[in-house]
């Protein structure tokens, strides 16, 4: 038979659990809203501008009118459709307008990937030609 004392002691073991649930649920949205206040926080707009080609998530971030959606959605693009072509193709991401494009015009730009793949050598280290050895000619055989 249980005793006064026993069922107490149960009921005190069960109420602490549940204000330790309680207490838990309570604390993990904000805690989940700290995180994205933190992550969505602006940053400075860039000094110069940056090639859209070789940008990371907070270079995109730190661009005006770009939030951390958008700039996960140019990095998603980019990396399924391949590099940019032009400045211009940012508006086949969703998220970009034509007026957002014209905010963001000045801090990004898209490098000549031609220019940067060809390698200049100097004259001065180009490998001269391999001189021409002299074929002697055939002899004929007279029967």
């Amino acid at each position: 038979m249980e005793t006064y004392s026993d069922i107490n002691r149960q009921r005190r073991v069960w109420l602490r659990r549940f204000c330790g649930l309680v207490l838990v649920m309570a604390i993990s949205p904000v805690a989940g809203i700290l995180v994205a206040q933190e992550k969505a926080k602006k940053l400075p707009p860039p000094a110069k501008a940056f090639d859209i080609n070789t940008a990371t998530y907070d270079q995109f971030h730190s661009l005006p009118g770009v939030g951390p959606v958008t700039a996960q959605r140019i990095m998603d693009f980019r990396k399924k459709s391949g590099p940019f072509q032009r400045v211009e193709d940012l508006l086949a991401v969703r998220g970009i307008s034509a007026g957002r494009l014209e905010k963001i015009r000045p801090y990004v730009m898209v490098k000549d990937s031609t220019a940067a793949t060809a390698v200049k050598t100097p004259a001065s280290t180009k490998n001269p030609a391999p001189p021409k050895i002299p074929v002697p000619p055939k002899k004929q055989l007279v029967h």
